[in-house]
């Protein structure tokens, strides 16, 4: 259901990021070093940094006060990230980095400065969190990102650089990485992805998907925000920057480190974030840390809290991001009132980017009713939710719902009936569309009880019987033929489905065939015979419930006219039976 880019580490909602945290220990060296200007910063050209310059960078490792760490040079990759971007391998120390023990998801933005205050670049590649060697993006490849058109598609990048013979060598002879490692080659610091409003059980599920699709995806929890504005000045260089998707109930995204601020416009992670292109939006945050956390699988990471909003993503390239600072983008509010066990709540969930509405918004079902069950597992959930936006500046709205029974996880099949039904209005194939809001309604029990059809009874005098398949039902033209479909249920007795249809004059004399079918066991393509946006909407709303009997009449002898019909089942049904009849 949820789709990640392949590199992005997830931690407390569903993103990562890696930031670089250090505190320098000699008194006298920091104060001889210069303090970066308040206002914009000024690059030093990648052609004056040389093999063993040392400088200082800052990141933060907790709280939001960015501390100082110490890097020195050990040599400089021409056209490395891409054409044009160069990297910088420089190794990093401080008492945080140290007590990590190496650079940690999170540190990607990460301001790295020379001792006169110019800024070298960004912390932005690492060695898969084995050692405090780091690659930095060049500051002027950042800091171009501003002089850039409107957002476009970015070339893809590549996610993994190795290094040079001759440069492997030196690191390893200077014991700064084994001969094993340095082979390897560098990463692109992963992005610590969080998400808010789930238990660790749902971030679990998650998390095996993403492994099963081939994906590196890591969520882990994270706590929500609310959106509320950010205090002025929180944007500052080596503090906490964050990007989100949603925010409120399930609040997810990324924190990472900001790189630059200048005349209301911030950069930030020194790498691309979603790289979405055109239709990229996502809210810049601030954020807080709460510790650097050890991983022996995937390396340290920086567990952050994100805080209010900052302003707005407006780029998202291979040399980093960039925000503008003030008012966050416009978002799709998601407001489920859910019900479980006696408890009722109601939750909304902020979604900034539209292209991960359909993920979000069934997150957002699961969180609500998770928290009004308590509990996940078997059970029969019910939902029914309205969708409203615009499509060529016209209002639209589609009201949907069904009833879903699993043995393994009732909330689960709600959430996905939601996500069904986003995604095919989000990728409709008519027209662009821009969602308003989302509201849902669902409810779930621990009652699991689906039922298949298994017989068809008919009236024999005053007694109903097993319809024989050996021998023609026959039927009166003109009357109503009324038959009942028995279904069997999961550790529950039978019941009966009373079917009425009517038999037209016109099928006097002939023969044909009924076909009866669950709404559980329906294929429905809400495209087939749509041929336009309104049409697909209308479809839509016909698509068969899963607690629904559906039966088609087909009259052979008539050029294969047909009559449907159906009835409400109490639970779920599924399978399929057929009835053959002539017409007196």
């Amino acid at each position: 259901m949820r789709h990640y880019p392949r590199r992005f580490v997830k931690i407390a909602a569903v993103l990562t990021l890696a930031f670089p945290t250090v505190l320098v220990t000699q008194a006298a060296t920091m104060a001889a070093n210069a303090v970066p200007a308040p206002g914009c910063p000024v690059p030093l050209p990648v052609s004056q940094v040389t093999e063993g310059m040392n400088g200082w960078g800052l990141t933060v490792s907790k709280g939001t006060t960015p501390q100082r760490f110490t890097v020195k040079v050990q040599g400089v990759l021409a056209d490395w990230i891409a054409p044009g971007i160069d990297l910088i391998i420089v190794d990093a120390s401080s008492p945080a980095l140290d007590a990590a023990g190496a650079i940690w998801s999170g540190m990607s933005g990460s301001p790295v400065y020379a001792k006169n205050g110019r800024l070298i670049g960004a912390v932005s590649y690492a060695f898969s969190g084995t050692s405090k060697l780091a690659g930095l993006t060049p500051a002027q490849a950042m800091l171009d990102i501003w002089n850039r058109p409107a957002q476009a598609r970015t070339l893809a990048l590549k996610t993994r650089v190795q290094l040079p013979k001759e440069l492997q060598q030196k690191i390893v002879s200077r014991d700064l990485v084994s001969a094993q490692v340095a082979a390897q080659g560098m990463e692109m610091l992963p992005l610590v992805h969080g998400v808010s409003g789930v238990s660790q059980t749902r971030i679990d599920q998650l998390n095996a998907r993403a492994e099963q699709s081939g994906s590196d995806v890591r969520l882990i929890k994270m706590a929500a925000t609310s959106g509320t504005p950010a205090p002025a000045g929180d944007a500052v260089p080596g503090g906490n920057f964050g990007a989100l998707l949603s925010y409120g109930t399930v609040t997810e995204g990324a924190v990472g480190t900001t790189t630059a601020v200048c005349e209301g416009r911030a950069l930030a992670f020194g790498h691309p974030y979603y790289d979405q292109g055109e239709d990229m939006r996502f809210a810049a945050v601030s954020g807080n840390v709460i510790a650097v956390v050890p991983d022996p699988n995937f390396g340290p990471y920086k567990m952050a809290s994100p805080g209010g909003v900052l302003g707005t993503v407006t780029q998202d390239r291979h040399a980093g991001i960039s925000a503008d600072l003030g008012a966050g983008p416009p978002t799709i509010p998601v407001t489920a009132r859910s019900s479980a066990a006696g408890a009722t709540r109601t939750d909304t969930t902020y979604v900034v980017t539209p292209r991960y509405l359909p993920e979000l918004a069934a997150t957002h079902v699961w969180a609500g009713l998770d928290r009004a069950r308590d509990r996940s597992g078997a059970g029969t959930a019910t939902a029914s939710w309205t969708i409203r936006g615009t499509a060529g500046g016209e209002p639209w709205q589609v009201t949907l719902g069904d009833r879903y029974v699993d043995s393994w996880d009732a909330t689960y099949m709600a959430a996905d009936g939601v996500y069904a039904s986003l995604d095919i209005l989000l990728n409709n194939k008519y027209t662009p569309v821009e969602f308003t809001d989302v509201q849902v309604t669902d409810e779930v029990n621990d009652v699991y009880r689906p039922y298949t059809v298994s017989q068809i009874l008919i009236r024999s005098g005053d007694e109903w019987v097993v319809y024989d398949p050996a021998n023609p039902l026959n039927i009166t033209p003109g009357e109503d033929l009324v038959f009942k479909v028995r279904a069997t249920g999961y550790q529950a007795p039978p019941t009966d489905v009373e079917m009425r249809v009517r038999v037209p004059e016109e099928a006097a004399g002939g023969y044909g065939e009924i076909h009866l079918v669950g709404g559980r066991d329906w294929w429905f393509d809400p495209n087939e015979r749509a041929g336009s946006f309104s049409e697909l909407l209308a479809r839509m709303e016909q698509a068969p419930r899963n607690d629904v009997l559906y039966g088609t009449m087909s009259y052979y002898h008539l050029g294969g006219m047909n009559t449907t019909f159906e009835a409400s089942v109490d639970g779920v049904i599924g399978g399929d039976i057929s009835i053959q009849f002539t017409v007196d």
